[in-house]
């Protein structure tokens, strides 16, 4: 033994990470592990703020998928609630996307579409702007049925 601790080392790895603006890896989201650690303290109070009042005042009825950390699992839990709530098996749940929203869709904002556009008057993917690699994309309905 040499004396060293492991706690110590992960004491001294963050600090490293934290004077040289990086996020210690022990703390990293694969989805945020480009950012430095001050967007990523704002990105992670958003985080908190979002689920404090989805806790406080039920699910939104718009929700931005990058609060989540597990994208998939939050799905599968709506499929979960659905199953319960019509007492039918989850296997024979399923997803629709669309761009109306029902009393029983949940709204995704802030999707962006990579080297395409969206016509909004139409509905439809459109090719993207010279020199637009990035668009928004209006708001998608996520509802369940079996």
């Amino acid at each position: 033994m040499e004396g060293k601790s492991e706690v110590k080392g992960t004491v001294e790895e963050i600090a490293h990470c934290l004077i040289n603006n990086v996020v210690p890896s022990r703390w990293q989201a694969p989805h945020l592990s480009a950012k430095g650690i001050a967007e990523w303290v704002g990105s992670l109070n958003e985080r908190v703020d979002f689920f404090h009042a989805w806790a406080e005042n039920g699910q939104p009825r718009i929700v931005r998928l990058a609060m989540f950390w597990n994208v998939q699992g939050f799905l599968r839990a709506a499929k979960i609630e659905f199953a319960g709530e019509r007492e039918c098996m989850f296997e024979d749940v399923e997803l629709a996307f669309g761009f109306v929203e029902n009393e029983r869709s949940v709204g995704f904002e802030r999707l962006y579409l990579e080297n395409a556009d969206w016509d909004p008057e139409k509905n439809i993917l459109i090719e993207s702007k010279p020199k637009q690699r990035y668009a928004s994309m209006p708001i998608v309905s996520c509802s369940t049925h079996s």
